[in-house]
């Protein structure tokens, strides 16, 4: 019609704006998600490991905390992320042939951070496990 008025600046304005922006801004905070949960699992996977390799339950599960902060941390990430570590093993009590043993693992993630604007939202947890199995034909200590 000949009245209309295009005005595609101003809707492309609003467009990059409100829709796409935004968007980028959410896309580009995806890999650090990504990576926590990553995270969480080699830390859940690796903690579970060094408890079915130890002697008993009780250094197991210290070992299991350490190696899960050691993971943290060389992920890059502040140990205090690490929420909790925790050992559960089937059937329960101290280290026997044939037990599976699953440790779980929850790391705080961030926020969404908005340029200009700070951080949106609360942090997410990014809880993980891990399983393994004593072995059938392992020797334990006197």
């Amino acid at each position: 019609m000949r009245f209309d008025r295009g005005s595609a600046a101003l809707e492309a304005v609003f467009g990059i704006g409100l829709l796409l922006i935004p968007a980028a801004i959410l896309l580009a905070q995806l890999p650090e998600w990504i990576a926590t949960g990553q995270a969480a699992q080699v830390a859940a996977t690796e903690a579970a490991r060094q408890v079915v390799l130890a002697d008993d339950m009780t250094t197991g599960v210290v070992a299991a905390q350490v190696t899960a902060t050691q993971v943290i941390a060389n992920h890059g990430m502040s140990v205090d992320d690490l929420i909790s570590v925790e050992v559960v093993a089937d059937p329960a009590g101290d280290l026997q042939r044939g037990q599976i043993v699953t440790v779980t693992v929850t790391v705080r993630g961030n926020p969404i951070v908005v340029p200009g604007l700070g951080t949106v939202g609360n942090p997410f947890d990014a809880v993980r496990a891990g399983t393994e199995r004593v072995d059938d034909y392992r020797s334990f200590g006197p």
